[in-house]
C-alpha cells in the first residue's frame, strides 16, 4: 500500500518588514525630527531622559517583532487587528498611543480604507507616510478637540513610557466620542517558570530546579523594576491596567491574559510564531531595555552593564529555553466610554475633576 504524502512541516516565516525611512532631518524638518541624544551607542528621544527605551533601528527591528507577538497570539483568538467589538469603516477615527513605528497602522490602513488614522509617537515621527497624522507628547494635554474625537484608541507597550496612567486614561476618555473604545495591549518584563507540562517530577526541571539556573534573570528583573521605578516610569502595569480603566469611568471592562512561552517548549500552532517572534523582541531588545535603566539610573558603569547582559543571554540562551519553561504574561484590556457620556473633551475633564474632588473631601471628611 503507497502511503500518501504528509505535509511538510510548518516553518516559521518572519514578517515583511516595511521599508523603513532613514533618520536624515534636514535644516526644514520640524524641531521633533531633531531632538535626539546619542548615548552609549544608542539613540534615545529627547534630550532630558524623557524616556529609558532607545528608538535606533535595533529598537525599532525590536518593537516589530513585538508587534509580531501579538499578531500571531491574536490571529489565533480570531481577533486580528482589534479586540474590542468596534466596527471600522470609511471615515471612522483611530488614534494609536505608543506605536513606536510598528506596521499596526499599516495593515489598519490597509484592510479597513478611508479610516482616518492618528498616531501619538514619540520620538519615531519620520517613520509614518502622509495617510497618518502624528503627535509628539504622550503626556500632557492631548492636541484634540471635540470635532477630532476618535472611534477607537489603542495604547500599544506603555510600560515605561508612561509616569501619569491616571493622565493617560483621562486623556483616552477625554478624547473618545460617546460609545468608543479604548483598548490596551501590555507586556511585563517578567518571566514565569511552567509547572503543567508533565516534567515536574524529573530532576532539575520544575520550578525549584528551574529557578537555581535563573540567577541573573531574577536580578535583572529586581533591578529593572527598581530602575524603572526611580526613573520614574514604572514597567510591570499590566495587572493594574483593568482597575485603571474602571476607575476612569469606562463601561463593560474587558480583560485577557495570556501566557506566551519564553522557548521552544510549547508546541503546537500558534504557538511556534508566537514563541520565536517574542525570543527575537528579547533577543533585539534586551539591551535597548537595560543600558539606561542601569548606567544612568543605578549608577553601573557601561563595561559592567555590558558584562551583565552578555551573561544573562547566555543565561537564557536557545538551546537552554526548552528545559527553562518559561513564559510571560500579555494582557488585553478594553472598555467602553458610556454612550450616555459627555460628547465635548472639555466637559468629561470636568467630570473628571469633580469626581476626584469628592473623592478628596470624603476622605477629608473620614
Amino acid at each position: 500500500m503507497t502511503k500518501r504524502p504528509q505535509p511538510a512541516p510548518a516553518i516559521f516565516t518572519p514578517p515583511v518588514f516595511r521599508p523603513r525611512p532613514k533618520y536624515t532631518p534636514t535644516a526644514a524638518s520640524p524641531p521633533e525630527y531633531h531632538d535626539h541624544t546619542m548615548e552609549n551607542g544608542r539613540r534615545y528621544r529627547g534630550h532630558k531622559d524623557e524616556f529609558p527605551w532607545p528608538n535606533d533601528d535595533e529598537a525599532l527591528k525590536s518593537y516589530s517583532w513585538l508587534n509580531t507577538t501579538w499578531t500571531y497570539l491574536l490571529e489565533a483568538e480570531g481577533q486580528s487587528l482589534i479586540s474590542a467589538p468596534v466596527v471600522l469603516h470609511k471615515g471612522t477615527k483611530v488614534l494609536d498611543c505608543g506605536a513606536r513605528g510598528t506596521t499596526w497602522m499599516y495593515d489598519i490602513n490597509e484592510k479597513y480604507a478611508g479610516t482616518r488614522i492618528a498616531v501619538i509617537d514619540p520620538g519615531c515621527a519620520w517613520l509614518w507616510p502622509a495617510f497618518v497624522t502624528v503627535h509628539h507628547e504622550l503626556e500632557g494635554e492631548w492636541p484634540f478637540t471635540a470635532r477630532q474625537s476618535f472611534h477607537y484608541i489603542r495604547g500599544f507597550a506603555l510600560g515605561g513610557m508612561i509616569a501619569d496612567y491616571d493622565g493617560l486614561y483621562r486623556n483616552a476618555y477625554k478624547h473618545l466620542l460617546p460609545g468608543g473604545w479604548f483598548e490596551v495591549r501590555d507586556h511585563d518584563l517578567q518571566f514565569f517558570v511552567d509547572t503543567q507540562g508533565g516534567d515536574e517530577e524529573k530532576e532539575g526541571t520544575g520550578s525549584e530546579g528551574t529557578e537555581g539556573k535563573l540567577v541573573l534573570l531574577r536580578r535583572w528583573e529586581k533591578l529593572m523594576a527598581e530602575a524603572a521605578e526611580k526613573f520614574g516610569k514604572p514597567i510591570n502595569m499590566g495587572g493594574k491596567h483593568k482597575e485603571m480603566m474602571e476607575q476612569a469611568g469606562f463601561t463593560d471592562v474587558h480583560e485577557k491574559v495570556f501566557q506566551i512561552p519564553f522557548g521552544d517548549w510549547k508546541g503546537g500552532k500558534p504557538w511556534e510564531h508566537v514563541r520565536d517572534s517574542y525570543i527575537l523582541h528579547m533577543r533585539h531588545g534586551l539591551e535597548g531595555y537595560t543600558l539606561r535603566l542601569f548606567t544612568k539610573t543605578l549608577g553601573w558603569s557601561l563595561e559592567d552593564t555590558r558584562t551583565f547582559i552578555r551573561e544573562l543571554q547566555a543565561e537564557i540562551s536557545e538551546p537552554k529555553l526548552e528545559h527553562l519553561r518559561l513564559y510571560s504574561l500579555f494582557r488585553v484590556v478594553y472598555g467602553k466610554k458610556p454612550k450616555s457620556a459627555s460628547r465635548k473633551p472639555e466637559d468629561a475633564t470636568l467630570k473628571s475633576e469633580r469626581a476626584t474632588q469628592d473623592t478628596d473631601n470624603a476622605a477629608n471628611r473620614s
